[in-house]
């Protein structure tokens, strides 16, 4: 995926009026690690970038849910994202992916769960 930005995390520091310095400082990290995710040389666990979101006070669902529409997008499938009452995680029906919103699991682990399926096919 060279040349296409993953993650949005230097834009979200421009925004936030703080540095990469900082943000290294407040992660516990490298600013070499932290320098590769905002320039998208590699890309920090989702559990991180959920940590990035709480210091950075940022909305992570919204983040989340347009990197998981692009992704589909790119295999080929929609995505449809439901309120399900805990009766299901999420499945994969006509070419498209359906993620509850409500349930125990996050919504990005029940997205990686489901394109394993897809991958498959």
């Amino acid at each position: 995926m060279k040349g296409k930005d993953i993650n949005r995390i230097k834009l979200v520091l421009v925004e936030k009026k703080r540095t990469a310095k900082w943000l290294s400082g407040e992660l516990g990290i490298s600013p070499v690690t932290l320098s590769k995710w905002c320039s998208n040389t590699t890309q920090p666990s989702l559990k991180i970038l959920d940590k990035i979101a709480d210091i950075l006070d940022i909305d992570m669902p919204k983040h989340v849910h347009k990197a998981i529409n692009e992704l589909c997008k790119k295999m080929g499938l929609k995505v449809q994202f439901l309120y399900m009452g805990a009766r299901s995680n999420g499945w994969i029906e006509n070419g498209t992916m359906y993620l509850a919103l409500d349930t125990e699991n996050a919504t990005q682990f029940v997205f990686g769960h489901e394109m394993t399926h897809a991958i498959k096919q």
